[in-house]
């Protein structure tokens, strides 16, 4: 049986865009806390996708505006609410992602 790693955004190169999901490791995957959801659970699923060769993925809880950044081979940070989630090549605030909701 083969295992799908599904995350709720990626971001990927267009010149290797995935349809209608990816089956490469992609540059940056996210997932958004739903209620249900245990930040550990989701955390665990960034694990896989570092074993699978993704270098940062973030975990958004929209409800609490809490955020985290877990790289590979790092431990996962949490992001203050000033702060900005971070890839390279890319910034987005966490005041203004939040802004929106």
């Amino acid at each position: 049986m083969e295992k799908f790693l599904i995350p709720d955004v990626v971001v990927q190169d267009r010149q290797h865009i995935q349809k209608p999901y990816p089956t490469e490791p992609v540059y940056l995957c996210v997932e958004i806390r739903s209620p249900e959801d245990k930040v550990g659970s989701l955390l665990a699923k960034c694990e896989e996708y570092h074993e699978w060769g993704v270098e940062t993925a973030w975990v958004i809880d929209p409800e609490t505006r809490h955020a985290w950044e877990y790289r590979r081979g790092q431990v996962p940070v949490e992001v203050p609410p000033d702060g900005f989630l971070t890839a390279p090549g890319i910034s987005v605030s966490l005041a203004e992602l939040f802004s929106v909701l």
